[in-house]
């Protein structure tokens, strides 16, 4: 969780994929990466979290928010922003 009032950068979100994604590597019941800000994501971190989730304008699929790793292996990413007390779903879409 970032608790400063600092943008969530792309590097930052590129951390946490490359991290969920060694543990998912080395256990297979990883099922969720979330990322957990009191800021807001800058526009490179949402575009890194599209890249990874092989989403983007033009995505259509069911699993929106999921990190494919392998045919049969991956997880779920989510943005979670904290305004005035409460969560916000940033990604995916709700």
């Amino acid at each position: 969780m970032t608790e400063g009032r600092d943008a969530t950068t792309e590097s930052m979100l590129d951390g946490l994929v490359g991290d969920a994604s060694a543990v998912a590597d080395a256990d297979e019941h990883l099922a969720a990466g979330f990322y957990v800000t009191a800021s807001f994501f800058e526009p490179g971190a949402l575009e890194a979290a599209a890249d990874a989730t092989g989403g983007g304008l033009l995505s259509r699929g069911k699993r929106k928010s999921f990190v494919k790793l392998s045919r049969k292996q991956g997880f779920h990413l989510c943005l979670v922003e904290s305004r005035d007390g409460e969560f916000h779903v940033n990604v995916p879409e709700l």
